[in-house]
């Protein structure tokens, strides 16, 4: 069994595979626990060892686009979410910057941001957005509504982001009170 660090399986599953290899301690009672809680600890995909990488096409307003993560994890409480943790951690701004000149180098010119909400810190929502502007990427991503505001779409837009996806599960507010979203209608 492999539990990840919260936030994110994939990252676990490297630290595991990591420790694996230099043939540290494996397991707790049968279960594999990380220690790792900085974000910076886990490295970005290797897009070079895709076989098939000059016929991905993922396209975001016209432009050959790639993903990529800042943040793993969220703090709400929504029902239906299948990750019990509800802490958040953020990849330094430098680490973020790497992996987006290693993004460039393969020939993308957009980022499709897989952060669950993009816009939880106001300030790190400004700062992200200003780096993908500043290496040239046109750029999409979740953002939580409740947090939304003017500043963030007109910031949003000068920096490049040609698109912004929100989740609205329902307008029912008792449906809304059971599954504990917090937005209002």
């Amino acid at each position: 069994v492999v539990q990840a660090p919260p936030g994110g399986g994939d990252p676990g599953l490297l630290l595991f595979l990591r420790d694996v290899l230099k043939g540290g301690p494996l397991t707790e009672g049968g279960v594999y626990v990380s220690r790792s809680a900085n974000a910076d600890d886990w490295s970005w995909p290797d897009r070079r060892l895709l076989p098939t990488l000059d016929r991905y096409t993922y396209l975001l307003a016209g432009k050959r686009a790639a993903s990529i993560v800042t943040q793993y994890g969220c703090p709400f409480s929504c029902t239906f979410c299948s990750r019990p943790e509800h802490m958040v951690k953020y990849r330094g701004l430098e680490h973020v910057r790497g992996e987006l000149r290693d993004i460039k180098s393969l020939g993308y010119e957009a980022i499709m941001c897989y952060d669950d909400e993009a816009n939880l810190r106001r300030e790190r929502f400004g700062q992200i957005a200003k780096l993908l502007a500043s290496e040239g990427l046109s750029w999409r991503a979740f953002v939580k509504s409740e947090l939304f505001d003017w500043d963030q779409a007109r910031l949003a837009k000068e920096t490049g982001c040609v698109a912004l996806c929100t989740g609205i599960e329902s307008a029912s507010p008792r449906i809304k009170k059971l599954v504990k979203k917090t937005n209002t209608i």
